[in-house]
């Protein structure tokens, strides 16, 4: 499945995007007026029903309009399904499916993920009659989107209706959370740090022509690029899992046997003194390219790397990149929060990445 869906991150396919991007970009931030100096608010909602908006417009091909309509039970389902699975996972009482049952949780769970199903499948079923008339008039359109790339595959019997709802399923759960937590969390240390926002809106101001930021500026934001990888360095998925399928030489003393399923903890890499400088600081210099010459490959993969690297690395951050930009270029954000001297202080949870138990308060000014 990884094989087959690859050609959908290539960078002609990640281009047609743009106008997606702008479109529910601009809406994102028109949205935010109503926030506008009064009080704090919590940014993950308005932020997560965009990026399921890139989602289903980019992956899928289908413009739902999920913030213009105010379809908030798909974020709330999802959040409320991410901490069902990380609960459970946490509780050896719950594992047994009888117990989980029996307390009712599976039915609230299997409730949910129905509904967010529902809502997929017939997006599915609109996209095969449409795709079916656009056929007959662009017979020889080949850009190898994510959707059109399962219902080619579809067709030829490789899959079946059912997996690609499980891949839909699957795209939407992990596409539009992880960068909806991301950009949360960009926004929730830049009010955190003022200075860095500053430097970063400089940075914008001077690539942009003060009224938008296109996609053909995004590579020449490098300190906000820096900004995003150190966020990703404290915030990622803190936890991986692999299973060893032939004998994996560690060192001279360690070998792990195939068969032996391993977890490679991020977190603790991602803070280790050998590879930063300031593993507990906001320190987005880590990430300049002196530093990052100097810093082997492995020490920082918030999407891990290879063949079983995410394939969407590339559409994640130029998705976060796109939308951090916009946003700050029109409005200035802060916080009474006051940040701690060691981020490895603040309190978490676990919803699907590393959460914050304050949640992701900030205010916000129109520049």
């Amino acid at each position: 499945m990884r094989k087959m869906i690859n050609p959908s991150f290539r960078a002609n396919v990640l281009t047609s995007f743009d106008e997606n991007f702008r479109y529910h970009t601009n809406i994102f931030v028109n949205l935010l007026r109503r926030h506008e100096n009064s009080g704090p608010f919590d940014i993950f909602l308005p932020v997560h029903l965009c990026t399921i908006d890139l989602i289903f417009d980019n992956m899928m091909e289908s413009r739902v309009d999920v913030q213009k309509n105010n379809f908030t039970y798909l974020s709330s389902n999802l959040i409320t399904i991410s901490e069902m699975v990380f609960e459970r996972a946490f509780a050896p009482l719950l594992w047994p499916d009888w117990i989980y049952r029996l307390s009712g949780m599976q039915n609230l769970f299997d409730k949910l993920l129905g509904e967010e199903k529902s809502f997929l499948q017939e997006m599915l079923e609109r996209r095969i009659v449409t795709r079916e008339a656009k056929k007959l008039c662009f017979p020889h359109e080949k850009l190898q989107t994510f959707l059109e790339i399962m219902l080619k595959n579809l067709d030829s019997g490789f899959i079946s209706k059912d997996r690609v709802l499980s891949e839909m399923t699957e795209m939407f759960i992990a596409g539009s959370i992880s960068t909806a937590i991301t950009n949360a969390w960009v926004f929730k240390m830049l009010a955190m740090f003022p200075a860095i926002q500053d430097k970063a809106y400089q940075e914008i101001i001077e690539n942009c022509d003060g009224t938008e930021v296109t996609p053909e500026n995004l590579s020449n934001l490098f300190y906000l690029e820096m900004i995003i990888k150190e966020t990703l360095r404290h915030f990622t998925i803190p936890v991986m899992g692999r299973r060893i399928t032939e004998d994996l030489q560690v060192n001279e003393e360690l070998i792990i046997p195939a068969g032996i399923q391993v977890f490679l903890c991020t977190y603790a890499l991602h803070h280790e003194t050998i590879y930063w400088q300031k593993p507990g600081e906001f320190y987005p210099e880590h990430f300049s390219s002196e530093n990052e010459a100097n810093r082997p490959k492995g020490a920082f993969v918030p999407f891990l790397s290879g063949p079983r690297g995410c394939p969407g690395h590339h559409y994640a951050m130029k998705s976060i990149k796109f939308i951090v930009a916009n946003t700050i270029l029109k409005y200035q954000f802060s916080t009474d929060e006051k940040p701690p001297e060691d981020m490895r202080d603040l309190d978490y949870r676990l919803v699907f990445m590393i959460w914050p138990a304050a949640g992701f308060e900030v205010k916000i000014k129109r520049r």
